[in-house]
């Protein structure tokens, strides 16, 4: 059933108007058509490692499964799947970054922002794609008990994380700047589901967090460090509450810079109060951006 939900999720990435709707803008797609997916089970040992790693109050896929009230099936430790998804954004705006910028190209800005239309929306469809063959599923982030960005101490959360889920799916590892890096690059978005639909579980290679980071690699690259205009990515890693500040910024001065040229194809979606730009600037320009870089080390 892989295969299957994988070209139901492709043509998605073509026929849903969210990812075309900034065509006007001279983008002809936000995402690029060749998404990947990757399913964990949903009984793998690392969810309740995630409840240290991340927070305490970080759900596993079978607390998502009894948040939303669906009924308890028989093995159902051993049926739940994860399945999560790779966003990737398209070259053309992944290039208009400008080196040595404080701000992330203006174009991204508005396609993060319909992202977070486009993203759900897939994984609607998906979840009644699935429904229509009998089995149950749910999306992460819409279950009655996800919050994101709870600040806790030192610790800023989200109560299931897009990263760690395709993480444990198999999808890539962190780098240094605490991105996800993918095969197709550390420069896209994330959505998961849990289901019991029969999927073929992607292990990973195994259960070492950082190897696709040339840093923590062979030590080559600190790209991403040179690109974090506050200092929010060191040598020591992300310092997620710095970073927060600073999406925060260029949420405030891009809703400013973008709110005179919100035209009417996108005025129902988007207006300069309700932009949810952010800044990922430690994303652009960097050799994980698009790859996984550890691949082409001779």
């Amino acid at each position: 059933m892989n295969k299957e939900l994988y070209y139901f999720i492709k043509n998605l990435f073509d026929e849903d108007g969210y990812n075309t709707i900034l065509k006007n803008y001279g983008v002809k797609q936000i995402f690029s058509s060749n998404p990947l997916i990757g399913v964990a089970n949903g009984n793998d040992p690392i969810f309740e490692k995630f409840k240290e790693v991340v927070s305490a109050d970080h759900l596993t896929p079978k607390e998502i499964w009894k948040d939303n009230n669906l009924p308890y099936l028989n093995n159902l430790d051993n049926s739940i799947r994860v399945l999560s998804i790779v966003f990737p954004y398209t070259s053309f705006i992944r290039d208009k970054y400008s080196n040595g910028s404080d701000l992330p190209p203006e174009i991204y800005s508005l396609s993060r922002h319909i992202a977070s239309y486009f993203i759900p929306d897939v994984l609607s469809k998906l979840v009644e794609y699935i429904k229509s063959k009998g089995f149950y599923a749910v999306a992460g982030i819409k279950s009655p008990s996800f919050k994101e960005n709870v600040s806790s101490a030192d610790k800023l959360y989200a109560t299931w994380s897009e990263r760690h889920a395709a993480f444990a799916a198999g999808l890539g590892k962190f780098g240094l700047h605490a991105a996800l890096i993918t095969e197709a690059g550390c420069n896209v978005r994330l959505g998961s589901i849990i289901t019991n639909a029969p999927l073929e579980i992607t292990p990973r290679s195994d259960d070492e967090p950082y190897g696709n980071c040339l840093f923590y690699k062979n030590n080559t690259c600190r790209k991403c460090v040179v690109h974090c205009p506050i200092n929010a990515v060191s040598e020591y890693g992300h310092n997620k509450i710095i970073c927060f500040k600073q999406r925060n910024r260029v949420r405030d001065e891009m809703r400013a810079r973008l709110g005179g040229i919100i035209d009417d194809s996108i005025k129902h979606l988007c207006s300069k109060d309700n932009l949810r730009a952010g800044c990922a600037l430690c994303q652009f320009d960097v050799p994980c951006m698009d790859k996984n870089p550890t691949k082409y080390i001779k």
